[in-house]
This record gives C-alpha cells, structure tokens and sequence, in this order.
C-alpha cells in the first residue's frame, strides 16, 4: 500500500503569508511562493539583529537605519536590504531597490525588487511604504 504524504515539497513553498491580509480566501488564506518569500523578507528585514531568543543572528539592521540619520541617497538601507537577504534568506535573492520620498510625503518607499531561488519566474517586485512616524526627518529627505 502506498502511502502519500500531504506535506509540501521544499521547491512548492506555499503557504501563510506574512503581513496576513484580508482577502478573498479569508485573513489566512494560502498564498504563492513569491508571496511567502516576500513575506519572509519583511519578517527579516524589521527583525533587529539579536531580537529572537533562539536565532540571535537572525535579522538586519534595517530597523536601526531607518531610525538614524541617513543621508539622502539611501545606499545604506538598499545595502542593509540585500545584505539581509543574503545571510537569511537563501531561497530569494533581491536584484535591486528603488528608495524614495513618498509620494504623499508622509514617509519613505522601498520598492524591492527581487527572485525566489526555487522558481523559474521572473523579477517580481513590492513596495512598502514606511510612515514618517518610524523615520527620522532626514532619512525621509529632510520632511
């Protein structure tokens, strides 16, 4: 008798993405791989380094950055982004960052642009939009 396994494959990666959202399917419902992936890559890069008691090394400094003073051009939050992803995410590798003032002037955007290792899929790309409130002024441009 054959015996079948429910359990996904490494290469399938679907399953909660992270910030859960409400959509169609419900607060949590399953998501693709480029949707999960994306969601680890948020989950690590506003994880301060040292912040899980179990996984010391796990994190970035991206959270440290964007409280400081920054100067306008951004190179150390796009380095700070790809940096984390290398270290702790082996499975999505971030190709570029496009770093910018919000339009609405209320914080900064972070458009990240990026693969999952395991898919053959094109550059996928998501921005997040960080409110002023958790950037200093000059990181945000001088706003």
């Amino acid at each position: 008798m054959a015996v079948t396994s429910d359990l996904q494959t490494s290469s399938e990666l679907k399953g909660l993405a992270l910030p859960a959202l409400h959509g169609p399917g419900g607060l949590f419902e399953s998501k693709g791989e480029a949707d999960v992936a994306f969601g680890d890559l948020l989950i690590a890069l506003f994880t301060p380094i040292g912040g899980r008691f179990m996984a010391r090394s796990f994190g970035g400094t991206l959270h440290d950055l964007l409280f400081e003073t920054l100067p306008g051009e951004f190179s150390l939050v796009d380095a700070a982004i790809k940096d984390t992803a290398r270290k702790n995410l082996p499975h999505v590798t971030v190709t570029r960052t496009r770093i910018r003032e919000a339009a609405t002037g209320k914080g900064i955007e972070i458009e990240i642009f990026f693969r999952v290792n395991s898919s053959r899929e094109v550059e996928r790309n998501q921005t997040v939009l960080i409110p002023k409130t958790f950037v200093s002024p000059q990181a945000a441009g001088g706003v």
